[in-house]
């Protein structure tokens, strides 16, 4: 299992590597959403759920989805999911 810590750490890698490709500053706090620090646009947002749960290997639903607005609540969804398990 992953602590809150390697998640973000993963979610940062994978934001920098594919959208970037230099390393960023994102924390807990991060919005992820067009215009915010992360930057993301709706296609690169699919993308990045689409990575994260194959990384993780959970589902995350698409009610899900539209409630996250940070990395925050992306983490929390991601650990919920892995303890379900």
């Amino acid at each position: 299992m992953f602590d809150r810590k390697e998640i973000l750490n993963i979610i940062t890698k994978l934001i920098a590597d594919n959208y970037y490709g230099v390393n960023i500053d994102i924390i807990e706090e991060s919005s992820i959403i067009n215009g915010t620090k992360c930057g993301l646009d709706s296609l690169d947002w699919i993308e990045l759920i689409m990575l994260l749960e194959e990384q993780f290997n959970v589902q995350i639903s698409e009610s899900e989805i539209e409630n996250i607005l940070d990395v925050k609540t992306l983490i929390d969804i991601i650990i919920d999911k892995m303890e379900k398990k």
